[in-house]
């Protein structure tokens, strides 16, 4: 079905599967170990759930965000409050006994979020060399996800990013498609 059509206007296109991840990805953090009980399976770990939450939340994204923003009309929400959740509470948030891959899947998240959204490209540009090393992989993934014909260029420069995380893993180098 067309993504202008009234279905895909209605929200109704979304899986029960993407509407439950928005709900977890709207849910204040320290509520939402109690409130992915359903989701758990025996010997799957809270970072797991959250993780998967934010991946069928990108795919959501990617796929369909015209579906995805009717449906977040009709939950009370918007593009741009799930935006700023997955900026303040995912990816810049501090979720106890979560590591630096629920980070990753939140700047996942958000590169598609910023493309869907037409975020100004200047926007995203800024964001590349910020301070933070979580907005270099939110830039970083939204560029690769643009199809800028220059994308190439702008993602250079985090060849050499210097960012390792605990297990020395060089995430913004990774989130622009520089796999050591």
């Amino acid at each position: 079905m067309p993504k202008g059509s009234k279905r895909a206007r209605s929200g109704k296109n979304l899986s029960p599967k993407v509407q439950r991840a928005i709900q977890v990805v709207f849910t204040p953090v320290k509520r939402v170990a109690s409130s992915i009980s359903d989701l758990m399976v025996e010997g799957d770990a809270t970072d797991y759930i959250l993780e998967r939450q934010l991946e069928v939340t990108a795919t959501a994204l990617e796929r369909d965000p015209s579906a995805l923003s009717a449906y977040l009309k009709t939950i009370g929400k918007s593009m741009a409050s799930l935006g700023t959740t997955l900026r303040g509470a995912w990816l810049e948030g501090n979720v106890p006994e979560c590591g630096y891959e629920l980070k990753v899947r939140a700047a996942e998240a958000l590169g598609l979020w910023s493309i869907a959204v037409r975020e100004p490209r200047q926007t995203v540009v800024k964001r590349l060399a910020s301070k933070r090393y979580e907005h270099r992989m939110w830039a970083a993934r939204a560029v690769r996800a643009s199809g800028w014909r220059d994308a190439r260029t702008l993602l250079a420069p985090l060849a050499s990013d210097p960012f390792i995380d605990d297990n020395g893993f060089h995430l913004v180098r990774e989130a622009a498609g520089f796999n050591d």
